[in-house]
């Protein structure tokens, strides 16, 4: 059996939770673009809670969705803690070779699978910061390690905006409410009247949005009073939150 390459330092630097070396077999399922499915074994690397790597005989697409079932320990699980074999949804990152085998990396997402999976399973997914590639169904945001300053053209805000990463489903509609494009995100900052997310989406200041706090009760439409590109390269939109909607119990703390 050839030996692992070292993760590259830059990789290792990015990640927010150091991964332990872990030598397990996991079993996974996947789909193709064709909806197809297909099913392996592969060697774990290492793991953490947010994801790991792992030895496989082929190469698989950085985006692909993954369903895997693997015996982790607990402290690697953020959920199924007593279950033999830990299920859950993963995202490829990057696939690397390595002499006659791949070196698979994936992030785990959780125990459900990402937005529009059921009907598109072979969707690719990405992150704001992977806007060099194509993304079907929307992008799915990771929380910036350095918040950028955001304009307020004409200095138009009311409410105080907190920097407050919360994950927001965003939703492009039309004049009659039809859901047109949808996407994962992160807001990084919110206030009681608005909010300034991450987006892929095509939009323009005056349109009006859904947003939805993922896993939480606050949910607006929105208009769009603002939208500009960092210098990370990542577009944002400004949000007005609209019907007198307020995410109080959000910015209650600060």
């Amino acid at each position: 059996m050839g030996s692992v390459a070292p993760v590259h330092t830059a990789e290792a630097e990015r990640r927010r939770e150091k991964r332990a070396p872990l030598h397990q077999i996991l079993v996974f399922q996947a789909y193709n673009s064709d909806g197809s499915t297909f099913e392996d074994r592969a060697e774990l690397c290492d793991a953490s809670t947010r994801g790991a790597s792992f030895l496989l005989g082929q190469s698989l697409d950085p985006g692909r969705v993954l369903h895997l079932a693997a015996p982790l320990p607990r402290r690697f699980r953020s959920f199924d803690a007593e279950t033999p074999s830990y299920f859950v949804y993963a995202i490829v990152r990057h696939s690397k070779p390595v002499e006659d085998r791949w070196r698979v990396g994936v992030m785990f997402f959780g125990k459900e699978p990402p937005k529009g999976f059921d009907a598109h399973p072979g969707a690719l997914y990405f992150l704001p910061t992977d806007s060099a590639q194509p993304a079907p169904l929307g992008v799915l945001a990771q929380r910036a390690p350095a918040p950028l300053p955001e304009p307020d053209p004409g200095g138009r805000r009311q409410s105080q905006r907190f920097r407050i990463f919360v994950d927001f489903v965003l939703r492009q509609v039309d004049e009659w409410g039809t859901v047109l494009a949808e996407e994962l995100t992160v807001a990084e900052n919110v206030s009681l009247g608005g909010a300034c997310v991450y987006t892929s989406l095509p939009l323009r200041v005056g349109h009006v949005v859904h947003v939805q706090e993922r896993g939480g009760s606050f949910e607006a439409r929105a208009e769009i009073r603002d939208t500009y590109v960092g210098i990370d390269r990542i577009r944002r939109v400004s949000l007005s939150f609209l019907d007198g909607r307020e995410p109080a119990h959000l910015v209650s703390s600060h």
